[in-house]
């Protein structure tokens, strides 16, 4: 299966959204228990990245004051870490990572293909460009 870029967008948001300290301590994340476990492919690394100058989701805090720092998410393919408020972080016995308000820039390191050759490489695939329904379901994936 191959995303086009609008869709891994798309698909990215619901991980994110999967991530939260809110979702996870309220057990409406099919994330919930992977913590350091392998949740993608080794070849996936995500991050958060609240000080890139000039990017719409760029502060130096979140919303409770508390200074935003770059994070990674994935590497390697396993989950290292949920983004918390102080209230999130306090229910799942962790520290704030400076995510009250949600995310800030989301970024997916790029593959070594160029989309046209990785979708000429597949013999039998899918290319999604969008989807149609109810979305994702956090809570069971």
């Amino acid at each position: 299966v191959v995303f086009s870029t609008e869709m891994a967008q798309s698909f990215l948001g619901s991980l994110a959204s999967a991530m939260m300290g809110e979702n996870v301590f309220r057990k409406h994340s099919f994330l919930k228990d992977s913590l350091g476990e392998s949740v993608a492919s080794p070849e996936i690394q995500l991050s958060d990245e609240p000080l890139l100058h000039g990017k719409l989701g760029s502060r130096h805090y979140d919303s409770e004051g508390v200074e935003a720092k770059p994070m990674k998410l994935i590497e390697e393919g396993k989950l290292l870490n949920f983004m918390c408020s102080t209230y999130s972080a306090n229910k799942l016995s962790r520290q704030s990572t400076g995510h009250a308000g949600g995310i800030s820039n989301l970024m997916l390191q790029p593959g070594t293909y160029p989309e046209e050759e990785l979708i000429a490489s597949i013999d039998d695939g899918l290319y999604l460009t969008g989807m149609s329904g109810q979305g994702v379901n956090l809570t069971t994936g």
